[in-house]
């Protein structure tokens, strides 16, 4: 099979692949260059580190992102959950420390850690946050070429399930964003083959 890890880095649209049995699409390929700000700047610059996403048929999203804050990067298998603008207040939160979202604590805490909180009936722990600049090859329902997305990644408590939250922002990107939630992969396990 190869080096499985290096080929879906490098999956161009309409490749397929085939996992547990079934046959997908490759419907975008997305590089999501990590950003940042100078103190005291509004302007945003990327960091010089991506993560890679692929947007399969069936609504699904394979994307590799850091483990955590400076950490080691993961693959996901994710599906929407709902459209992002509908949390970004929650994320976000209030003004003053009382009132702080997930995001906004987990910022205050100079990314570090533990910020949990309650979503769909289930505890998370923040595990990253920060902003992204899409690059897409393809067709995507939740990201278009350009967008500049904020977003926030949490596990589940139990370690088994992952919720990374895309914040498209209108001004700053025309896709939707979205939440997605899923589970942790090894390509070398999950993905049987390409085709």
């Amino acid at each position: 099979m190869g080096n499985m890890v290096t080929e879906l880095e490098t999956l161009p649209v309409n490749a397929m692949l085939k996992m547990e049995g079934k046959e997908f699409t490759v419907q975008a390929s997305i590089t999501f260059h990590e950003l940042y700000q100078q103190s005291g700047s509004s302007q945003w610059i990327r960091r010089g580190k991506h993560s890679r996403g692929l947007v399969l048929n069936k609504n699904l999203l394979l994307i590799r992102i850091p483990k955590e804050e400076g950490g080691k990067y993961v693959w996901l298998k994710l599906l929407p959950r709902e459209e992002a603008p509908t949390l970004q207040e929650f994320y976000k939160g209030g003004d003053s420390p009382g009132e702080w979202g997930p995001a906004r604590r987990f910022a205050k805490q100079g990314q570090r850690g533990e910020v949990l909180y309650t979503l769909f009936g289930h505890r998370w722990m923040v595990k990253d946050i920060g902003a992204i600049e899409a690059s897409v090859e393809g067709k995507s329902p939740w990201i278009s070429g350009g967008d500049r997305l904020h977003f926030v990644s949490s596990q589940h408590t139990d370690g088994m399930q992952w919720l990374l939250y895309l914040d498209a922002r209108p001004g700053e990107a025309s896709g939707t964003g979205g939440v997605f939630v899923g589970t942790e992969f090894n390509p070398v396990e999950l993905v049987e083959e390409v085709l």
